[in-house]
């Protein structure tokens, strides 16, 4: 392969700590806007004397002058480095994106090598190796360089779709920060009792977001009335919850798990929930420990429990006489599996179908849905939640349209990331600053664009501690959102002493998330993103037309660039895909057994409604 000639290179980094903290001036942008050549290239393992041959499979920019080139891997003075990138090309680490050019960001007083013919940087696993060329198609490793990370810190695969998007659009950015803030909180609530969780919901159907907190001494749904903020006791003390239409009148019930057993309590015309409670308790057993609503394929809502015996799918024959299912015996994880943990009940494979993922501390179960709402024999998966007790949240944080999976647990965190067919990978330690940052202990995490830019942002939230909040880069790299500190802002330094639920939502429909906290304390607060002139957001709702329950898989695009995928129930505000330039975006879902289905809207003037289902 042979190069054009560089009379000086030095790493933009050179001035960033170790260890990753972003680079503002030298991002993936900068680099590829730079590079004259990048070059997806397949190793070959290395020899002994360290040099291994690499074909070029895929060229993103530039034109080599052979297809393939030989990489000295112990030609620098670090032996132990080179031997290490010698390694990862053995294993799973094949692959590496090869940038080549001058990339120029410092003093030209420097020392030249006559004899260099050209410079490079080769990205593997996630590590950043300096490369120099001093004969046309060998490549000398000179060092791994840490600083780099602030350039990018995630894996070669989600590199390569930045390179791709930044390739094909000539306004594409690799966000440094948030960009955002948080304004003056507002208190909206004091409750007694351990709060366990709290919930976004819209009971009335109009698209105006109440919140629902789950209390041991006593649930409370909190409403926006003019101004003001204003609350109502419910007739439950959760542990668990879900909300669809369980009667099929046409307004979202309350499924409530409390040390009672399960119970329903259903929406009045007047918007009360003071009618008929519903005990359900004779048929579930065991422990409860996650509770979603799903269609039960027969045109009327149900209920997945996660429990410690397994998930138990429960529909509901007229009257709200209970049907319960036991999907699989107790622990089919296997005895090492430890102990069981919350299920996530979404479509997992792309095929619009509902399916249903059991966590264990080290391991997991995949039960492929039905179109009739029936589960395949479950298949044992890698996925762990890890020590408990722990928590889980989905999120689409690579933007491919399938949904990945967070777990927060005692022992520290995970990122499951979707292959599909059920397969799932661990990413923590390729994605960002969350990798070093997020702490173990989290009690739960939220899914959410935070700042309006297209890509999901994530909420994490601690019994001790401070709330964190990580914005996402794109393609599964965060960075630490320091602007959207509660306690280093001085916007709620009572955060610092920890929380106990959390979530985002959109309460005063401006078209920006906000961010709602429990404190130990009973306090209930909303800090509202500051917003100049409302926020550009497609927010998107089942209409209750639809007459299911979900979860629906919500997509969102604008081009060719992927906002990611949502799970959307019956009774969600919406959940909302934004721009922060006005422009078009397109929002797309598919029914079991139906069509895929696309409505498109220009924002322009702060978020417009989009309800899936809707009748004219």
């Amino acid at each position: 392969m042979k190069l054009k000639s560089i009379m000086f290179f030095v790493l933009a980094a050179s001035c960033v700590p170790a260890g990753g903290f972003i680079n503002p001036d030298f991002t993936p942008v900068h680099l590829c806007r730079e590079a004259d050549g990048i070059y997806l290239v397949a190793f070959s393992p290395a020899g002994e004397d360290g040099k291994a041959a690499a074909k070029i499979e895929t060229t993103f920019k530039g034109k080599a002058d052979a297809d393939c080139c030989t990489f000295d891997l112990l030609a620098g003075a670090f032996e132990t480095k080179g031997r290490k990138v010698m390694k990862m090309i053995a294993g799973e680490h094949r692959q590496a994106l090869l940038f080549t050019g001058a990339f120029q960001a410092g003093s030209e007083d420097m020392e030249i090598d006559e004899d260099l013919l050209a410079k490079a940087l080769l990205h593997v696993g996630k590590d950043w190796v300096v490369l120099s060329c001093y004969e046309p198609g060998l490549w000398e490793m000179d060092d791994i360089d840490a600083r780099l990370l602030g350039t990018w810190a995630g894996s070669t695969e989600m590199l390569t779709g930045a390179v791709k998007y930044i390739l094909s659009d000539a306004d594409a950015d690799v966000p440094v920060n948030s960009g955002v803030r948080w304004s003056k909180p507002v208190k909206l609530a004091q409750v007694s009792g351990e709060v366990t969780g709290i919930r976004p919901v819209d009971t009335t159907g109009n698209g105006k977001a109440a919140l629902h907190v789950s209390c041991k001494a006593g649930d409370r749904l909190i409403f926006r009335k003019a101004d003001k903020f204003d609350s109502v006791p419910l007739a439950a003390k959760s542990l668990n919850t879900a909300w669809a239409d369980l009667d099929g009148n046409g307004r979202v019930d309350l499924a409530s798990w409390g040390e009672g057993g399960l119970t329903v309590n259903l929406q009045q015309a007047d918007g009360s929930f003071k009618g008929k409670l519903v005990n359900l308790s004779d048929v579930l057993k065991g422990k409860c420990l996650s509770l979603d609503a799903t269609d039960s394929g027969q045109g009327r809502a149900a209920l997945l429990a996660g429990t410690d015996c397994g998930p138990v799918l429960i529909a509901f024959a007229e009257g709200l006489k209970p049907e319960a299912k036991l999907l699989a015996g107790k622990s089919p994880s296997g005895k090492d599996a430890g102990k069981a943990s919350q299920c996530v009940v979404a479509d997992l494979d792309g095929d619009a179908v509902t399916d249903v993922l059991q966590f264990f501390e080290n391991g997991g179960m995949f039960y492929k849905g039905k179109p009739d709402g029936s589960f395949q024999t479950p298949a044992k998966v890698h996925v762990a939640a890890g020590k408990a007790p722990s928590s889980l949240s989905v999120g689409d944080f690579d933007m491919d349209g399938m949904l990945d999976v967070i777990a927060c647990a005692a022992d520290g965190n995970r990122m499951w990331r979707n292959l599909g067919a059920g397969k799932f990978v661990e990413m923590l330690a390729m994605s960002g600053e969350i990798e070093y940052i997020s702490r173990a202990g989290a009690i739960g995490a939220w899914a959410g664009d935070v700042n309006n830019d297209g890509r999901q942002d994530l909420l994490m939230i601690y019994p001790e501690g401070t709330p964190q909040v990580f914005f996402n880069r794109g393609f599964h790299s965060f960075g630490h959102a320091r602007m959207l500190d509660v306690v280093e802002g001085k916007r709620l330094p009572a955060a610092a002493k920890g929380q106990q639920a959390a979530c985002l939502s959109d309460l005063n429909a401006d078209g920006a998330l906000d961010l709602v906290l429990a404190l130990k304390d009973g306090s209930i607060w909303m800090l509202p993103r500051q917003v100049s002139d409302g926020a550009l957001s497609a927010c998107v709702a089942i209409s209750p037309d639809l007459k299911r329950s979900g979860p629906v898989t919500v997509t969102g695009r604008q081009e060719e660039r992927c906002f990611g995928a949502y799970p959307l129930r019956a009774g969600d505000p919406g959940v909302l895909f934004g721009l922060r330039e006005p422009g078009p975006v397109a929002v797309a879902w598919k029914l079991p057994g139906g069509k895929r289905e696309c409505d498109e809207v220009f924002l322009e003037a702060g978020p417009v409604r989009i309800l899936l289902g809707k009748k004219n």
